[in-house]
């Protein structure tokens, strides 16, 4: 699994890149062979007016999947992190899910989502 970090506005240290490896192999690792590529996007939306206003967007390549998304907005870059790195687990968790079940010849079973 290769992350890819980079950002709008706001200065990505190793220790951010570093802070982005640690939570998403936490969250993702245990569908990392499966995983081709996580890029990862970190954006100052206002600028320096302030607020919460860093977006963060995880994009999900691999087997089975392609293009799966998932953002978060916050006040700072872990916090922004930490909630996108939360959604894009549960997201390709569902997805995975999903391509078994059809592998298997099953009708998938309702997530209760739209």
């Amino acid at each position: 699994m290769r992350i890819e970090v980079s950002a709008r506005g706001v200065r990505v240290t190793r220790r951010l890149r570093e802070y982005v490896a640690h939570r998403l192999h936490f969250k993702l690792g245990r569908f990392s062979d499966r995983i081709n590529l996580v890029k990862v996007r970190i954006v100052d939306v206002n600028g320096p007016r302030g607020g919460i206003d860093l977006q963060c967007r995880i994009q999900v390549r691999g087997t089975d999947v392609d293009g799966l998304v998932a953002s978060a907005l916050a006040a700072n870059p872990t916090s922004a992190i930490d909630e996108a790195a939360d959604r894009i687990h549960r997201v390709v968790g569902r997805e995975f899910a999903r391509a078994l079940e059809l592998r298997r010849g099953r009708r998938p079973r309702y997530s209760g989502l739209p």
